[in-house]
């Protein structure tokens, strides 16, 4: 009669452990899949982050197009662009956990305000006469706010900051030059890298 019991106990155990490793793996596979849909999330918030810089290397090389009116067109064309991808990429990832939620709300809206600025922007420059001594006040209003690559730069920060998301980001092929493109972008150099110091006026 023991050794019943013995093998009764044996199977429980043996049967017990395969359940363990069976939760260990699928946890793992959950875990990795998580890690790997937060990783093209980041990769996503950082294409978008990064617009002004991607709107600016669009832009044709001095002496290429002499009209500034069609030089800030293509500007926020591009921009509006690249920001509506952003949103429908995020879309299509669907939404995020703890604790990247908030910070995923906080994209989303940015992104949506951005994206009506630009467009806004694209009909104000359409408006404007390159000749007016008031253009380049008028093309800074059309820059600035919602747009503004502080803004851009604000909110690169703002995710480099959320837990979780900031360690997809080091992942995250275009977090790193996003980041520093923007540095460039905020630090004024990116035109002159562009245009050799020559930016169009």
């Amino acid at each position: 009669m023991k050794f019943p019991r013995v093998a009764t106990a044996l199977i429980c155990v043996v049967a017990l452990a395969l359940g363990i490793v069976v939760l260990v793996t699928v946890t793992q596979t959950d875990s990795r899949a998580h890690q790997a849909n937060l990783n093209r999330y980041a990769d996503t918030v950082c294409r978008g982050l990064a617009a002004p810089a991607a709107a600016y290397r669009s832009m044709p090389g001095h002496g290429q197009d002499d009209s500034l009116k069609a030089w800030y067109t293509r500007y926020f064309a591009t921009l509006g662009r690249t920001v509506h991808e952003t949103l429908s990429a995020m879309d299509k990832l669907g939404k995020v956990s703890d604790p990247v939620s908030a910070t995923d709300q906080e994209l989303r809206r940015f992104f949506g305000t951005a994206q009506l600025a630009a467009a806004d922007g694209g009909k104000g420059v359409a408006g404007l006469d390159p000749d007016d001594p008031a253009f380049d006040a008028r093309i800074d209003k059309l820059t600035g706010g919602p747009i503004a690559p502080e803004r851009f730069n604000d909110m690169l920060d703002r995710a480099h900051k959320t837990p979780q998301l900031s360690k997809a980001m080091v992942i995250a092929p275009s977090c790193e030059p996003a980041t520093q493109d923007m540095q460039l972008v905020v630090q004024r150099k990116m035109l002159d890298l562009l245009f050799g110091g020559n930016t169009p006026t």
